[in-house]
């Protein structure tokens, strides 16, 4: 995915869910602060997005230019409607890493910092693994108190 690409994503979601504000969480969030970024990078076709004020619309984005929708047919790329269930560590609102512009028609995209995606990445990782164990509520809680700690 482009960062064109990811502007039209921002735009098309903050219009189905009537929303200025767009939290891009996943992946491609590495296009806020490297809007350039190398290939490797941009390999996903996905953007995982939720509105940031009415975060009950998610699904509403997912089902309008979700994947399989005929938004995806016909751009090639799609959002996927998220919720804010990653695991992230403390202060990563302040460090929210804006997009807007005439691309996005002004609606604001807030892109997970670098390091605030690679930690979330890693923590979704750590889920995947321990799937059959789910993490407690006081794993959690050490592993965002880790992270927030950690010297990146």
């Amino acid at each position: 995915m482009t960062r064109p690409q990811l502007e039209h994503i921002i735009r098309a979601a903050g219009t189905i869910a009537d929303d200025t504000d767009v939290v891009v969480i996943g992946s491609q969030a590495i296009l806020g602060e490297y809007p350039n970024a190398p290939s490797e990078f941009l390999v996903s076709n996905e953007a995982d997005v939720y509105p940031r004020t009415r975060i009950e619309r998610s699904d509403l984005i997912d089902a309008t230019i979700g994947e399989g929708s005929p938004f995806q047919r016909e751009f090639g790329y799609y959002a996927h409607g998220v919720d804010e269930t990653a695991i992230l560590p403390d202060g990563w609102r302040a460090r929210l890493v804006l997009i807007t512009g005439e691309n996005t028609r002004f609606v604001r995209g807030w892109c997970l910092e670098v390091h605030d995606l690679a930690i979330a990445k890693y923590a979704a990782a750590l889920r995947r693994i321990w799937s059959s164990l789910p993490l407690s509520p006081g794993i959690e809680w050490c592993l965002r108190r880790s992270c927030a700690n950690a010297s990146l």
